[in-house]
C-alpha cells in the first residue's frame, strides 16, 4: 500500500497569551483574585507558566514529522544513522532521502505477499488483503472442522475451532505482523 506522507501544516498552536488567559480562567472570582490576579508578581507567574506549554503546543506538529522518516527534517540524520546507510558520491540529495525512505518503509509497512506464504507455512490456504489504512484482512480458505481435530486433545467429532476463528492461527498472525496493523479474519468453508 503506497502512501503519500506529506508534513502536517494544518496545527495552529497555542500561544503563552492564551495560556495565559486558560490560567487566569482557572482562579476563583471576585474583589480580592481580580486585584491580585492583576498585580505584577502574579502576572508574572502566570505569562511565566503559560510559557512551557505554548511551547510544547507549537513543538506538537514537528514531533508528528519527525516521527515518520517521510517528513523528518531535523531527525533525518538520527533515521540514516540507524539504517546504517551511507550517501554515495554520485547520488544526490533527493535520491538518497528516497533510498532512506524505501529501506525503512520496507520495515514498517505489511508485506501481504511474506504474510501468504507464512500461513502457507503453518499449513493453511489463505488471501491477504489490504482492507484500509493498517488493516489486512486475511481470508483463509477450505477450513473444516476436521481440520483441527487432535487426538488427546479434544472429544471425537470437537471441533477447535469456535464461532470466534481459530486463536492458534491468529495469535501467530498476530505476532508476526507490526503492531501498529490490525488484522481481521474470515474462515471460507469448504462444506
Amino acid at each position: 500500500m503506497a502512501t503519500d506522507y506529506r508534513p502536517i501544516t494544518a496545527w495552529t498552536p497555542r500561544t503563552a497569551t492564551d495560556y495565559a488567559g486558560m490560567i487566569r480562567a482557572l482562579f476563583p472570582r471576585g474583589r480580592l483574585w481580580d486585584s491580585l490576579l492583576h498585580s505584577t508578581v502574579m502576572t508574572s507567574l502566570i505569562e511565566g507558566l503559560a510559557q512551557e506549554p505554548a511551547r510544547f503546543d507549537a513543538a506538537v506538529v514537528n514531533l508528528l514529522n519527525e516521527g515518520l522518516v517521510e517528513t523528518s527534517d531535523d531527525t533525518f540524520e538520527d533515521w540514516v544513522e540507524a539504517a546504517d546507510l551511507v550517501q554515495l558520491f554520485e547520488e544526490t540529495d533527493e535520491n538518497f532521502r528516497q533510498r532512506v525512505v524505501l529501506h525503512w518503509r520496507s520495515k514498517y509497512e505489511s508485506n501481504v505477499d511474506w504474510l501468504v506464504q507464512y500461513i502457507a507455512d503453518l499449513g493453511y490456504t489463505a488471501t491477504v488483503e489490504e482492507t484500509g489504512p493498517a488493516i489486512l484482512t486475511v481470508h483463509f480458505q477450505h477450513v473444516s472442522a476436521l481440520d483441527y481435530f487432535e487426538a488427546g486433545e479434544s472429544e471425537a467429532g470437537e471441533s477447535l475451532r469456535d464461532e470466534a476463528g481459530i486463536p492458534e492461527i491468529e495469535i501467530a498472525v498476530r505476532k508476526v505482523i507490526q503492531a501498529h496493523i490490525e488484522p481481521r479474519f474470515t474462515y471460507l468453508s469448504a462444506e
